[in-house]
C-alpha cells in the first residue's frame, strides 16, 4: 500500500514539472498564454494557373509546316512530312512531296522509300519516271530498266519517260530496246541534238550502224559543233570501206583491218575487193583468177559459179589440190572463194582464203555479206541506206 502511494507521488511531481522542460527544449515554441498568430497576408504563396489545354498536330499541320522548310532546310522539311505521312499515311501527293525533300537532303534510301510508297498507292507517269530514276542512280539498274520500260510502255506519250527507259536499257545492256523509245522520242521533240544523239548510240550498240550515222547526222544538223555527234559519227565511219560512193560499213563482230574484215568471234576475214567492172559474175570469176591465173581452166576448174544469193550476187572458188602419193584423197593446199555483189551500180566483192571447202566459204560470205551495211556519202550526209 505504500509503494502505491509513493509511486502516485512521484508521477504528480513529473506531471507538474512536463511545460518548463519543454519552454526549455525549444525557446521558440509559444508559451501557453501567448496566442498564436495568423500568417500575414504578405507571405501567401501566388496563385498557380491552370494547365494550358494541349492540341495535337494534325497531317495538314506537319505537312503545311514542312512546306514552309523545303527551301531552307530540306533535311527537316523531310522529317516533318513523315510525321504527317505517319498520320495520313495513303496521301500520294505528300509521298512524292516527301521523296523530293528527302533527295534535296541526300536522304535517298528515305525518297526512293516514299517514291515507291506513292506508286504502290496510286502508279502514275510521275511515280514510274521517279522511281526508276531512283533505282538507276543507286545502282539497281536491271531493277530500273524494267521499271522504266514497263512505265514506258503505259504512257507511251511521256517523252521523259520514254527518254529514261531508253537510256537505263542502253546501260543495262539493251539498246535494240531502247531504239523505238527514242525514235517515238525524237519524234515528239526532233528540235533536240542530244536526243538524236542517244538514238545514235542506240543504234550502233545494237549493230545498225547506217542508221546510227544518219542519227548522228540529224544531231549535227541542229548542232554542227555537238561533240558526242561528231565522235560517234566519225568512229563508225573510221571504220568503214569506201566503194566508189559508198562507205561499206562493217556488221557488230567484225573489225576493219586495212581492207580487210575480221570476225572477232571466229578469226575468220574477208577482204573487200573494189574497184571491178563488168557484172558481179565477171568480177566473181576474176577475183579468184588473180590468186589462180589458171582458175577455169585445167587442173584448176572453178567448183561452182553464178550461185544466186539474196543480194543478187555471184559466187566463185577454186581449190589447189594436190594427190597423196599412195593414191589416196588429194590434199587442199589452198583455197580461195570470191562473192562478187552490187551496191547501187558498184561492183564490189568479197573474197576469203580461210574455209575448208566452197560450201563453208559460201555460207561465211553470203552471212557477212547480209549482214554488210552501205551509206552514200553526199557532202557529208548519208542518204538512205541501200544495204543493212
Amino acid at each position: 500500500m505504500k509503494a502505491a502511494i509513493l509511486i502516485v507521488a512521484v508521477l504528480a511531481g513529473f506531471l507538474s514539472a512536463w511545460p518548463p522542460l519543454l519552454a526549455a527544449e525549444d525557446s521558440s515554441l509559444p508559451g501557453v498564454d501567448e496566442p498564436v498568430q495568423p500568417p500575414s497576408s504578405q507571405g501567401a504563396p501566388p496563385e498557380v494557373p491552370p494547365p494550358p489545354v494541349l492540341t495535337a498536330k494534325t497531317a495538314a499541320d506537319w505537312f503545311a509546316e514542312a512546306a514552309k522548310m523545303e527551301s531552307t532546310d530540306p533535311a527537316a522539311a523531310c522529317r516533318c512530312y513523315e510525321q504527317g505521312i505517319a498520320l495520313s499515311p495513303d496521301n500520294v501527293d505528300m509521298q512524292m512531296a516527301c521523296g523530293a525533300a528527302c533527295e534535296r537532303a541526300k536522304m535517298s534510301a528515305v525518297a526512293l522509300s516514299a517514291y515507291m510508297a506513292a506508286h504502290v498507292l496510286r502508279p502514275t507517269a510521275g511515280t514510274y519516271e521517279q522511281t526508276a530514276r531512283l533505282l538507276y542512280e543507286q545502282g539497281f539498274v536491271r531493277d530500273a530498266a524494267y521499271r522504266a520500260q514497263e512505265g514506258a510502255g503505259k504512257y507511251p506519250d511521256s517523252a521523259t519517260l520514254n527518254l529514261l527507259a531508253a537510256r537505263v536499257l542502253i546501260s543495262a545492256g539493251n539498246p535494240a530496246a531502247a531504239v523505238p523509245l527514242l525514235q517515238k522520242a525524237v519524234s515528239a521533240k526532233a528540235a533536240d541534238a542530244d536526243t538524236w544523239v542517244l538514238l545514235g548510240r542506240a543504234l550502233d550498240l545494237a549493230g545498225n550502224r547506217t542508221e546510227a550515222v544518219k542519227a548522228f547526222n540529224a544531231a549535227l544538223a541542229i548542232d554542227g559543233m555537238n561533240r558526242d555527234a561528231l565522235m560517234g559519227r566519225d568512229r563508225i565511219l573510221s571504220g568503214a570501206l569506201a566503194v566508189g560512193g559508198l562507205m561499206i560499213m562493217p556488221a557488230a563482230g567484225w573489225i576493219r583491218m586495212d581492207d580487210t574484215l575480221r570476225d572477232t568471234r571466229t578469226g575468220m576475214s574477208a577482204r573487200l575487193v573494189t574497184g571491178l567492172s563488168g557484172s558481179s559474175e565477171e568480177a566473181a570469176r576474176a577475183c579468184v583468177t588473180q590468186v589462180f591465173p589458171g582458175a577455169g581452166k585445167d587442173p584448176f576448174p572453178l567448183e561452182e559459179h553464178g550461185v544466186s544469193t539474196p543480194r543478187k550476187g555471184a559466187f566463185a572458188s577454186v581449190r589447189m589440190t594436190m594427190a597423196e602419193p599412195d593414191g589416196g584423197a588429194p590434199t587442199t593446199l589452198k583455197s580461195v572463194s570470191a562473192l562478187a555483189f552490187d551496191v547501187d551500180g558498184v561492183t564490189a566483192a568479197l573474197v576469203t582464203e580461210d574455209a575448208k571447202d566452197a560450201a563453208a566459204a559460201l555460207d561465211m560470205l553470203t552471212g557477212l555479206l547480209g549482214r554488210v551495211m552501205a551509206v552514200r556519202q553526199v557532202a557529208g550526209t548519208p542518204s538512205k541506206g541501200v544495204m543493212r
